[in-house]
């Protein structure tokens, strides 16, 4: 057994029957997918259950109700983690769009579950972006620098959030021991923040600036977001235990 959650509530002589949650070990049998044949996720073609979500269709289309260059792919569900346990996180590297032009709630993307060191917050106040409680130490969009200017549109503005981008976030580095981490959440709570998040990689130091190239270019690359990152000579995201070799531009 991973996880066993139990909630109850009541009074001192009575309460009412309690709920308890189990999650397995065994997982499940894949990811709901949404076909829709548009990219704004309006006009639902057709469900699959998908039990590895890992495609590249190149110039293709996901299936053949959907129009080449004008689908998209929504897919939902939970992701169960082999091992859970405690974790450093240093640099995001991610690709996430908003459905509304600012976001829903706070919350981040993969925040600390208890206390905000080394985390950030979005900003949920008709912003599109960061809550100075606490701000990420550095923000980058599409590969470049994102000055912080703390104004009503919130620190490290994003500025067009309805499209997907390829983000850079250094957590602010108030606290170098593990811990454990939620998705969309920050300090113990699920926001609930509404994002449709394609894809993110965690690290637990800074990267070089050849690593950080690598891995810009391999998301810019893997779904057609134009960048500052040089094109890379390869699709594979970067891993740690290897040393890097510098693309080629």
């Amino acid at each position: 057994m991973d996880r066993f959650t139990f909630t109850a509530t009541g009074s001192l002589t009575e309460s009412p029957p309690a709920t308890v949650r189990l999650l397995v070990g065994a997982g499940g049998t894949g990811l709901k997918g949404y076909d829709y044949d548009n990219k704004d996720f309006t006009v639902l073609k057709a469900t699959q259950l998908d039990p590895v979500v890992n495609f590249d269709w190149g110039s293709a289309s996901p299936a053949k109700t959907l129009g080449t260059g004008t689908c998209g792919v929504r897919w939902t569900g939970q992701v169960l983690a082999p091992e859970s346990g405690k974790f450093f996180i240093k640099e995001q590297y991610l690709v996430v769009r908003s459905p509304s032009p600012t976001w829903t709630s706070g919350g981040s993307f993969i925040g600390r579950e208890a206390g905000r060191a080394s985390s950030y917050l979005l900003d949920g106040t008709g912003t599109s972006g960061f809550n100075e409680n606490p701000f990420p130490a550095a923000v980058s969009k599409k590969g470049s620098p994102i000055a912080l200017e703390i104004s009503a549109k919130g620190g490290y503005s994003l500025g067009t959030i309805t499209d997907f981008m390829a983000l850079k976030i250094t957590v602010n580095g108030q606290d170098t021991q593990p811990t454990r981490y939620l998705l969309n959440g920050a300090d113990g709570d699920l926001w609930l923040c509404k994002f449709d998040l394609a894809e993110i990689l965690c690290y637990s130091r800074a990267l070089t600036a050849t690593e950080e190239a690598s891995v810009g270019g391999y998301l810019a690359a893997k779904y057609g977001i134009k960048t500052a990152y040089p094109q890379p000579t390869n699709r594979q995201p970067v891993s740690l235990k290897t040393p890097q070799k510098a693309n080629k531009p």
